[in-house]
Order: C-alpha cells, then structure tokens, then sequence
C-alpha cells in the first residue's frame, strides 16, 4: 500500500468515524483515499478554521480524538487557530496537513510552509512522515499521545512523496511508543488530604476543566455533598458538578459571580483539582485566596505551582484523585459539618443573584438566557462564541450534565461555537445542539452555516445581535475613557437573510415576549435555524474584575446587586 492508505489503516484501527477537512493539491493522495473508504465520513468545512474547531465540538462531547485535515501553505495555516485552541483547553485532536515532497522543503515551493515548526509550540507532539512505512505507526502514536495524560492536538505533517510511496504494512509488528506512566499516589498522600478538608472551618472546592476531561463529574458532586463544601467552577468545568446543585456556587474570576470570589478569598483551605490557575481565574495573585492552604490536584505536573503556591501538589487525573479521597473518608467514617462560614456563604448566593426577568427593550442578555433556559431541553448540548454572550451564557445558563457546555476557554476564540456546534451534532446526533453567538464573532465563521446545511446537520444558532463587539465596548467604556474604535458595525447586515441565502431558515426577535416560542421553533425543526435576537449594545449588569485587579474588587453595573465586601469579617 502508499502511506496515504497507510495513514487511513491507523486511522480505522483507531476506530476513527469523520474527518473535518478541505483538500488541496498536497492532500489529494489522502483524500483519495477516503474516497475508497466508506466507513470514514469526511466532512467539508468551508474554512479549515471550522474544521479544528468541528474536531473540538466531536472531541469535547465524546471524550474522543477529533479529526481535521488541510492541505499545505495555507490550508495547513488556518487551522493554526483551531489548534492553539485545542491546546490551551487541553481538547485531543489530531490534525493531518499536506505538505509539498520532501525534496522540495526548504526550496520555496508553492504552498510550502514550515507547518511542522509554526504548530511545535501548540502542540503536544508533531510527526513530520519523512518515510512511507511509518505512516501506520506514526498516526496510531498521534491518536495515543493525544488521548494520554493531559490531552491536547498532535499534528501530522504528509509531504505528497511519503503519500504516495508504496510498501507493505505488517499490522503485527505495531506496538505503540511507551509514554511516561503517572505516577502512583499512596494512600497516606490523600489521607492527609482528607484530614485537611474536613478539619478546616472554611473550605472549599476549585473544579476546573480537568474534572470534566477526566469524567469525574459525579465523584466532585459526591465530595462536595460528604464535606457539605461549596463548589467553585471554572469556566470549562461548567456542567461537571449540575449547575442546579445547591452546593454549586458558579464561575469564578474576572467575569465571576461575587459569592465565588468572596467566598475563596475568605476560606481556609481550597480543593483545586483540574485547573490552571489562570489569570482570569486568580486576578491579582497576591490577593488569591492569602489565607488558605490550597491542595493543587492535576495531570500535568508542569502545573503545580506554576501559578499559584501550593500547600500539597498531587499529579493525578482528577477521577483517580476524588475516588481516592472518596474512599479514604468512607474508611474515616468523616462527614462534613454545618457552620457558620458555610451558612453565610449560603446566603450571600441568594443575595448575590441577579432579577434576570426584563420587559426591556433591546432585550437584556440575561434575560435572553432566562427565556433560553425555560425552552431547553436537558439533554441539549450548548456551544457559545467568545464575548459578552458568552459570559451571560456562563452566569445564567442552567447545565445540568458535563460535556454540555463547550466554549473557547484559554485562546478566547472568536467565531468557536458555530463550527463547534456543527462537530458535536455530528457526535451526538440526536440531542439538540444551540450555539450561542453574538454578531462579531458569527460573521467570521458565518460560512460554515453552509456546511450545516449542506450536510444536513441541523442545529440552532441563537444570535445575541448588539451591532458590535459589545465586551471590547465596555473595556473601552470602563478602561479608556468610553472612546469607542472599530466596535460598532453591522447595521446592514441581515442575518436572517444571510442565512436563508446558504439554505438555513431564521427569524428575527425583537420582544422577550417573542423568544421562547422562536427557539421553540428552531429546535424543533430538522433543519439549520438562526433566531436573531435583538439586545443591547452595552449592558455592564455583569461583573467584572478589572485586568489583574483583586477578585473582590469587582465593578458592577446597574442591574447587578451589591454585596457586602466585609461580609465575612464579623466571623
């Protein structure tokens, strides 16, 4: 066989099922090849963009690797973006480019781009096929490098030469390339973390990303209710603890509700398991939880401490790590006691929660979400875009099962939720897929409505349309004196017609009065839905910490409760 096919025999004995791609000249050896392969679905994306993010929609849903594929030069280029944000969000996917013959490289060719050292630093492992006989062997090690440890893209760069060089493949000699175990945690390791969680007077518990990724969503849920302790979430661990839960306080950080961080800058002791501290999450370090013994628990040790001082470090995944403690405490025989630390955590969440129910119009973001919230199915999968519909979305929205909220977390990406959402109705076909959008980020991906329809890929895309980019405008109106530049734009496009244009059906929202049955019509149909949802331009209701500010220094906006800021002090 050619590498080409020896690339698709790795891919189907990795139990492969689509690819999201477009080819090109340097690709054609392999898409030649899935055109002999009708157990491969491939899937044409309209930029190679959506096509790393179609394979982050599939990838986050099922906890499998996600495909994408380009061609050389800048088909390999614009997946650069989806790729760097796999990576910052640690989503496996593995990533196929053309590339021009091998005695070409470095010659200038057409379409020649190093794709090999671009991607290096946004990966976790790339492979440059230099010979025809390790194209099986290379594409199985890419699958299992980016599923083990902490998951993230590996990237295959195919000069056309190695695509269609012939030899002959031997399936029983593969074995894959040993990668470095974790290591084992003992016993008296995570005694002495139970011993700490449940004698602190004011704990509490930090689920990032890491929970969800590991599946240990239930496990978080049964420690929490042992230890009676508040959960604090990260924006990607949204869902991985019910949102509904009395126990779940929300998001924490910069664009975080108030109760959260109050809360951890007053306890004793913080359970982090699955995060990175990033700096939307801790704001000023120096201000970050200065009075708690914080027990760090991740899959990369990179991470431990790299941020945030840790009291204990433990590398672990984050289901091995709360099945540990789990146990550890039945042997104990602990339970976690009422108090007066959690009592007032308690009741400042119910004065920290906003009235999100608004006759206003242009419609309130929140607002928005309350209709959304009414209407959605439980067995709904959300996407959401990047900006401020996005934070609305991580505030207000109800998830109540993990892996049904995916944003673009750590790269921040514009134009995430459409593509994504085209790749997790493809992994879930038959659960209602909403991608929440707001109009800048929909217009840079907007072609990728085409793609929905052209596949038969319904879903529903609920447009937040403020005419601009509405989070930048309130940095601009908090940070720079409210001088406005290259924020407002789109008071002639129309997205409803854009979207009939490619095929999809839409309709326009302009009375919170009118949403519910709107979204109800799009979800219920079997064909690509766009509700063009009027809202307001600025609207700060939303917390927001200032740029490395201190989490407990938040500026509000009118239509968001002020808490006491001393509130735990009197304790």
């Amino acid at each position: 066989m050619n590498g080409a096919r020896g690339v698709v025999e790795g891919l189907l004995d990795e139990k492969a099922e689509v690819i999201f791609g477009i080819p090109g000249g340097a690709a054609l050896p392999i898409y030649d090849e899935f055109h002999k392969e009708p157990n491969l679905r491939h899937i044409h994306m309209m930029h190679e963009q959506g096509a790393a993010h179609a394979a982050e929609g599939y990838s986050r849903v099922l906890g499998k690797v996600g495909l994408c594929m380009g061609t050389s030069g800048p088909g390999a280029t614009n997946l650069v973006t989806g790729i760097a944000d796999a990576f910052m969000d640690s989503v496996p996917i593995v990533a196929l480019t053309g590339q021009v013959p091998t005695k070409l490289l470095g010659k200038d060719a057409f379409q020649e781009t190093d794709t090999f050292g671009i991607t290096l630093p946004i990966t976790k492992h790339n492979f440059r096929l230099s010979k025809s006989e390790d194209a099986y062997q290379n594409t199985r090690d890419a699958f299992n490098i980016s599923l083990s440890g902490r998951p993230g893209p590996v990237l295959i760069d195919l000069p056309k030469d190695t695509m269609v060089g012939e030899f002959e493949l031997n399936k029983e000699q593969f074995k894959y390339t040993q990668l470095k175990a974790l290591p084992q945690n003992s016993n008296e390791v995570f005694s002495k973390v139970v011993d700490l969680l449940f004698n602190a007077e004011r704990p509490m518990i930090l689920a990032g990303g890491g929970v969800t990724i590991a599946n240990a969503g239930l496990e978080l849920t049964k420690l929490a209710e042992l230890l009676r302790c508040y959960v604090a979430t990260t924006i990607t661990a949204r869902g991985a603890i019910p949102t509904t839960h009395p126990l779940s306080l929300g998001q924490i950080g910069m664009h975080g509700r108030q109760v959260v961080n109050h809360s951890i800058a007053n306890c004793d002791l913080l359970l982090a398991v699955g995060t990175r501290f990033s700096d939307r999450i801790t704001g000023n370090l120096e201000a970050f939880a200065p009075n708690a013994k914080i027990i760090h628990i991740d899959i990369d040790a990179t991470e431990l401490g790299k941020n945030v001082p840790f009291h204990m470090g433990i590398v672990s995944d984050a289901k091995t790590a709360l099945q540990s403690i789990l146990a550890v405490a039945a042997q104990k025989k602990l339970q976690g006691k009422d108090n007066l630390f959690r009592q007032r955590v308690k009741a400042l969440d119910v004065e920290c929660r906003c009235n999100i129910a608004s006759d206003d119009t242009p419609i309130r973001p929140e607002t928005i979400i309350k209709e959304i919230n009414e209407i959605l199915p439980e067995n709904a999968i959300v996407t959401t875009e990047v900006g401020h519909h996005q934070m609305f979305a991580t505030h207000f929205l109800k998830v109540k099962n993990p892996r049904h909220f995916l944003t673009s977390a750590g790269a921040g990406t514009m134009g995430f939720g459409l593509p994504a959402a085209i790749g997790a109705k493809v992994a879930a076909p038959d659960q209602p897929v909403i991608d929440i959008s707001g109009d800048g980020s929909l217009i840079m991906v907007c072609q990728e409505i085409a793609t929905a329809v052209e596949n038969d890929i319904p879903l529903t895309i609920a447009l937040f349309n403020n005419g601009g980019y509405g989070i930048v405008q309130q940095w601009q109106k908090e940070f720079y004196e409210g001088r406005k530049i290259a924020v407002e734009f789109g008071k002639h496009t129309d997205f409803v017609k854009l979207a009939q244009s490619m095929g999809a059906e839409g309709i326009k929202v302009e009375r919170p009065s009118e949403i519910q049955e709107a979204m109800k019509q799009a979800i219920m149909s079997d064909k690509v839905f766009l509700v063009d949802i009027a809202t307001s331009t600025v609207d700060n209701g939303m917390p927001l910490v200032p740029p490395l500010g201190k989490n407990t220094e938040m500026l509000l906006g009118q239509h968001c409760p002020l808490v006491n800021p001393r509130y735990f002090d009197a304790e």
